[in-house]
């Protein structure tokens, strides 16, 4: 029998690695085929969510992080909170929307996750910040990396394309250029 992950790799303390959380929760997502829809909600916080019959790829995220233990709602807004200069914010901090901002993650994402380089291997579970809009710079898209390969022959990119779609694995890695990856934090030595 297998040793439980280390506390630091295993946010909600579920016996499962984080990465794996986050594959599982984006897997569910599949399962779920939320609509497209692209909407400002007020939402309850902390742990906000929109309907579940509905999202954009954020919410792809969203959704797949909880399940590994992190309310990127709480998460964000407290950040922001704390950071604001960090964050490219439209306008003044708005819990019901910054955590669905893809603009607004990476800043949390580059402080709390691995940032991965670009020639590393893809690993399930990896979180994948994509430009979809090569004219405007920075990321507009995001997924979660699958452990499906696609026809192209590279690992699938779970999430809620646009307008038209419901939330899939799709092979966009060899048409959509990705500008940013992170993975769930490594296992962290004992404090002495």
């Amino acid at each position: 029998v297998a040793a439980p992950p280390p506390r630091a790799e295993d946010h909600d303390g579920d016996g499962l690695s984080d990465s794996l959380d986050i594959l599982r929760g984006a897997k569910k997502l599949v399962e779920n085929k939320a609509a497209y829809r692209e909407e400002y909600r007020a939402l309850p916080y902390p742990g906000g969510d929109v309907p579940r019959t509905e999202g954009v790829c954020t919410d792809t995220l969203i959704r797949a992080l909880r399940n590994a233990g992190w309310d990127l709602q709480r998460e964000v807004h407290e950040d922001i909170l704390r950071r604001p200069r960090a964050y490219h914010l439209e306008k003044a901090p708005d819990a019901n929307i910054d955590h669905r901002r893809i603009r607004n993650l990476v800043p949390w994402f580059q402080t709390r996750f691995v940032a991965v380089p670009a020639d590393a291997p893809f690993r399930p579970g990896d979180i994948v910040l994509l430009d979809t809009f090569p004219r405007k710079s920075g990321p507009d898209h995001a997924g979660i990396v699958s452990d499906r390969l696609g026809p192209s022959g590279k690992p699938l990119i779970i999430n809620n394309w646009t307008d038209g779609f419901v939330e899939q694995e799709m092979d966009l890695l060899p048409v959509v250029p990705v500008t940013h990856r992170f993975r769930a934090p490594p296992p962290q030595p004992p404090a002495r």
